[in-house]
């Protein structure tokens, strides 16, 4: 346990450092039917809502505390929240529970009680069971074995218990224990913050599941949890890449549910992406350890600061769950091409409005500024 936490405090202080120089994207939305769209919200000014045809609301859904997910599904709104609790024996334990809207209010529908770090993801499948997504290593099989994905399960009261367990699909186990780590970690570090706070995406028939820093998708099936496929956005981004966490700029400037059950995503360039610690190797310092990473942030943040500079280009592409296949797709007419500055970066973002249209979200800065309007034509 407290070496599983003293990963977590790692992680979370190199996401405060990353945050600053990573992408702030709009909530993945999900569509109920052809012309409804659930837009999910972004605090207190933006709450959750129901659209439909060109931007009008319909709903507006309950806001309730610590609000880790929000989804629709056979007919009902889900949302979860994560607490603490204790196990039978006493001890300290996590807690994430699934609530369902019943008549204007979440009712409590199940538990999942955990030891580790924080599940962000518990869904409903349409088998009466739930999918779990965990970055930290709460999913064991029968032998003790633990893994990020599992089938979960109710009994009588409401708790959750796993069914059946999944791995990543990669050459090596997700989680691994070793000598210096007797309680499991995973080496993928690329993986390892996006699988606490994963981008997922509920289309008709899939439930995908996006790390934005890397590119790489699970599909699974949203009837029985099963993983159907895997692939990457870049080919060039391999495992070996994926374990080394500082050595990759960020891929994915967003993504969103089309209409069609695609998925529309925009990146950074593969060179950009490549090049975020070999373009520029000979001023990069040593960064063999989180504290390195950490002593060193100023000087990491001003390579970053260049890598955008000298690899601005903004490339879009389009996932069909169906199938696993990922092809370019045409620019969204008039919306920005490069991101060139941590400033541009954080500006860019954008969804679909209900109509089918894309919309550009972010801010109007003055070097983009003729190239952004509030609309962009719709996506093919």
């Amino acid at each position: 346990m407290q070496g599983s936490m003293r990963t977590l405090i790692s992680l979370l202080t190199l996401s405060a450092g990353l945050s600053a120089q990573s992408p702030e994207p709009a909530r993945a939305g999900q569509w109920i039917g052809p012309s409804r769209l659930l837009v999910k919200g972004e605090g207190p000014e933006v709450p959750s809502h129901i659209e439909e045809g060109p931007g009008k609301i319909l709903e507006r859904l309950p806001r309730q505390q610590g609000d880790l997910h929000l989804d629709f599904h056979e007919g009902h709104f889900w949302s979860s929240r994560a607490g603490k609790a204790t196990f039978p024996d006493g001890s300290e334990a996590r807690q994430s529970t699934l609530f369902k809207l019943i008549d204007g209010r979440w009712e409590r529908q199940v538990d999942f009680r955990y030891r580790h770090g924080l599940i962000w993801e518990i869904l409903p499948l349409g088998n009466g069971k739930y999918l779990g997504i965990s970055g930290q290593p709460n999913f064991q099989d029968g032998s003790g074995k633990q893994f990020p994905f599992a089938v979960l399960r109710a009994d009588a009261k409401g708790n959750l218990e796993v069914a059946s367990t999944q791995d990543a699909g990669l050459a090596g186990p997700y989680f691994q224990k070793s000598p210096a780590h007797p309680n499991s970690e995973t080496p993928y570090g690329s993986l390892e913050l996006d699988f606490l706070s994963p981008t997922v995406i509920r289309t008709e028939g899939f439930i995908t599941v996006l790390s934005p820093r890397t590119g790489w998708f699970w599909v699974f099936s949203d009837m029985n949890g099963q993983l159907k496929r895997q692939g990457q956005i870049y080919a060039s981004v391999g495992e070996e890449l994926l374990k080394k966490s500082r050595d990759l700029a960020h891929v994915c400037l967003g993504a969103q549910p089309r209409p069609d059950g695609r998925i529309l995503i925009a990146t950074r360039s593969e060179d950009a992406v490549q090049q975020a610690a070999r373009a520029f190797q000979k001023f990069l310092p040593k960064t063999d350890s989180d504290s390195a990473f950490i002593s060193n942030y100023g000087s990491i943040k001003d390579l970053w600061d260049l890598n955008l500079q000298s690899f601005p280009r903004v490339e879009w592409w389009k996932l069909d769950p169906a199938t696993g296949s990922i092809e370019p797709e045409a620019a969204p007419q008039r919306f920005p091409s490069l991101v060139r500055s941590v400033k541009e970066l954080k500006a860019f973002r954008w969804r679909f409005n209900s109509d089918g249209n894309l919309m550009w979200l972010g801010a109007f800065l003055e070097n983009i500024e003729e190239r952004t309007p509030t609309k962009a034509k719709k996506a093919k």
